[in-house]
């Protein structure tokens, strides 16, 4: 059921479009949060082309003095999150996942709130479908910081599906609105 929802919205995505300007009134709720506003650390990835683009809150999160951390995967489907900042060297993985590939990971616990990624979001219960990995469930498993998700409308399913036991959801869905 998840390999069949995934491919939907995937399709859903590639075929949207999105202006430059499609996801400011996003942007904007998300940093009128407390969450984000109680956060001095925040994790986010670095977003790929079908995604809400990341560089804007990267951007602003760091003119307000945040750290910014962004995941590196490794073997045994594990991440840890890394600083971003001017020295932070960054590669292409064979995913297409831009990675750190030097500095010291920041532990979990230093981490305020993270802004989760999916690919398919339920209004009920706030489940998300990834993209297969498993990466931020076994993360999210042991994770005390808020957790937040941004939603295009493409991503968005009011009927819940059949979830693993392993499933985290995320706590807060900020869903983009119906007229952007």
């Amino acid at each position: 059921m998840k390999t069949e929802i995934r491919t939907e919205v995937m399709q859903r995505l590639a075929n949207q479009s999105a202006g430059p300007h499609r996801f400011q009134n996003l942007y904007q709720r998300l940093f009128a949060t407390p969450e984000w506003l109680n956060a001095q650390t925040v994790a986010v990835t670095m977003s790929m082309d079908h995604e809400i683009p990341t560089q804007p809150i990267i951007n602003v999160a760091q003119q307000l003095g945040k750290t910014v951390v962004i995941p590196r995967t490794f073997p045994g489907r594990r991440m840890r999150f890394y600083p971003l900042t001017v020295h932070t060297q960054l590669v292409k993985t064979h995913f297409g996942v831009i990675e750190p590939t030097n500095g010291e990971p920041v532990q979990a616990d230093e981490i305020d709130l993270m802004i989760v990624p999916g690919v398919a979001f339920c209004t009920t219960n706030h489940q998300r479908i990834g993209y297969g990995g498993g990466f931020y469930d076994r993360f999210l498993a042991d994770f005390s910081g808020a957790t937040l998700a941004l939603v295009q409308k493409e991503q968005l399913l009011e009927t819940p599906w059949e979830t693993d036991p392993f499933d985290v959801p995320v706590q807060q869905l900020l869903v983009e609105d119906a007229d952007e």
